[in-house]
């Protein structure tokens, strides 16, 4: 988004700013019902295991997070590689590379806190775990 705006790409930059609003949004929401599921745990170290049990949460973290490192068909994947592109047609290469190599360091962490919310072991006392499975 700063990118197309440092390149004069007005419209992308809007484009982004709108699609990354909503999959910014949906990751939130998924963030707070985890907290909630979780007896209001935050700390992703002991939490886990949790795609059997929030399914729809699940499902909804993952097109959030697909959406947000520009996985093709996802909102993200448009509006980030149209700016992407545009900057590289226009011969910028260092600011390519930088972008690239912020996609690649995105995926990263957004991979990263996805396994291990949802497929990792879970370390929550046993009192808490109780209610996740309520």
């Amino acid at each position: 988004m700063t990118a197309a705006l440092g390149a004069s790409l007005y419209s992308l930059a809007m484009f982004h700013l709108i699609t990354h609003a909503f999959f910014k949004a949906l990751l939130f929401l998924c963030a707070g019902s985890i907290i909630i599921k979780c007896h209001h745990e935050q700390d992703i170290r002991k939490i886990g295991g949790l795609r059997k049990y929030m399914p729809i949460t699940y499902l909804a973290f993952m097109y959030a997070s697909l959406s947000l490192i520009g996985f093709p068909i996802t909102s993200g994947f448009y509006s980030k590689e149209s700016i992407i592109d545009a900057i590289g047609y226009f011969g910028h290469t260092i600011p390519y590379l930088m972008l690239l190599l912020s996609i690649f360091t995105t995926t990263l962490y957004t991979s990263k806190i996805f396994f291990k919310v949802f497929f990792g072991e879970s370390t929550l006392p046993k009192k808490n775990r109780m209610i996740i499975l309520k």
